[in-house]
């Protein structure tokens, strides 16, 4: 049986911020189905896409839940784009090993954490 997954759902607090800081970092295009749920296209041809959603929680989403890893083509680049757009880098670049490539993390503008992988 397979359960591939097929939607991701980020939840922000500051729905334009969110909007300004996944198009400026990733190029990420949107399509708001209402003023709290968003829809994000992460590029041509990309299946998995996803949506912001606006939530009035105060707390921070917890660090030790699911992962979502984005890749990308140079995370050092990616990570200088999040520093630019307001977000937080977590943990810089670093070496899987084995020839796996690299991954870092970042914190997005509304608390999220997520991986970045790449080959480079």
């Amino acid at each position: 049986m397979s359960a591939p997954i097929c939607h991701v759902e980020i939840p922000v607090r500051n729905m334009a911020r969110a909007k300004k800081f996944y198009a400026g970092v990733f190029g990420w295009t949107f399509k708001a189905f209402s003023p709290r749920y968003v829809m994000f296209m992460t590029g041509e041809g990309e299946r998995l896409g996803g949506a912001l959603c606006k939530t009035d929680l105060k707390e921070l989403p917890a660090d030790g839940g699911v992962t979502v890893y984005l890749k990308v083509d140079a995370i050092k680049e990616a990570l200088s784009r999040v520093k630019a757009c307001g977000g937080q880098v977590v943990q810089k670049r670093t070496e899987i090993g084995g020839d796996n490539g690299f991954i870092a993390f970042l914190r997005d503008t509304e608390g999220n954490r997520m991986g970045l992988y790449g080959s480079h």
